[in-house]
C-alpha cells in the first residue's frame, strides 16, 4: 500500500527523506495548507513599548492547558507591563471550557486573539509541537516550541532551521530567558532574522502555482 512516488511540500524535505529509501521517487509538490504564506510579508521593527506574545494551542487540550499555564507563569517572571499575551485555541475547542481550566488567571494575563486588530502582528509565538511553529518561522516571526511531557514527541522544527528563529523549551524559566532574547534584539537584528525566514520559506515551502501543481497531478493544462 506504500506508493511508489512521494511529493513533499518543499525542496528540503525532499532533500533529507530521499537517503533514507533510495526504492521512492520524491518529488516536490505546491504547500497547499501554507498558500498564505506567499501573501503576506512580515516586515516589523520592533516596539520597544508593547511586545505582543500569541499563544497558539495545539489540537491536544491537556498539551494546551500546559502551554498556556507555563506562559503565563513565564510572564510573571519577567514582571514586565510591556508584555501583551494573546490566547489562540484549537477551533476544536470550547473556549469557555479552556477559561475555566485556566480559572482567574484568564482575566489577569490573557487577552483572547480574536480581539487582536487584524494589523497587529505578533512578535513572537509559543507553541507546541505543530507544523505551525515552521509557517510562524517562514512568516518572519520567532518562536518558543514547549516541548511535550506527555507521550510521543517530535520536533516540528528540522534541525536544519538555525536556532537563532526559534528557542525550544520546557520550563517556565527557559521560556521567560527565550521571550527575553528575542524581545532585546536590535532592529539590525530582526531585518537579518526575517532575511533569514525568507530563505525558510523557500526552502520548506512550495508556492502554489500552475507549474506545480501540474507536477502533482502529472498532467499539463493548457
Amino acid at each position: 500500500v506504500v506508493p511508489s512516488k512521494l511529493s513533499m511540500i518543499g525542496k528540503r524535505f525532499r532533500d533529507e527523506i530521499k537517503p533514507r529509501n533510495s526504492k521512492y521517487k520524491v518529488e516536490i509538490g505546491p504547500a497547499f495548507r501554507f498558500g498564505n504564506l506567499w501573501e503576506t510579508q512580515v516586515l516589523k521593527d520592533q516596539d520597544q513599548d508593547s511586545f505582543i506574545v500569541l499563544v497558539a494551542g495545539s489540537i491536544f487540550f491537556d498539551e494546551s492547558i500546559n502551554i498556556v499555564k507555563l506562559a503565563i507563569s513565564s510572564i510573571k517572571r519577567i514582571k514586565s507591563n510591556g508584555i501583551k499575551l494573546f490566547i489562540k485555541v484549537h477551533p476544536t475547542m470550547n473556549i469557555e471550557t479552556f477559561k475555566n481550566h485556566i480559572g482567574n488567571k484568564w482575566s489577569q494575563y490573557i487577552n483572547d486573539a480574536q480581539e487582536m486588530d487584524s494589523k497587529m502582528m505578533p512578535d513572537l509565538i509559543i507553541s507546541g509541537m505543530s507544523s505551525f511553529c515552521l509557517e510562524a518561522i517562514g512568516f518572519g516571526i520567532p518562536v518558543i516550541l514547549i516541548e511535550s511531557m506527555m507521550g510521543l514527541s517530535y520536533d516540528p522544527i528540522p534541525e536544519t532551521v538555525p536556532n537563532i528563529l526559534w528557542r525550544k523549551c520546557r520550563s517556565s524559566k527557559e521560556i521567560s530567558n527565550a521571550i527575553d532574547y528575542f524581545r532585546n534584539r536590535s532592529n539590525e537584528e530582526i531585518h537579518n532574522n526575517q532575511k533569514l525566514s525568507a530563505e525558510i520559506k523557500k526552502d520548506y515551502f512550495e508556492p502554489v502555482t500552475k507549474e506545480s501543481v501540474n507536477r502533482l497531478l502529472d498532467f499539463s493544462i493548457n
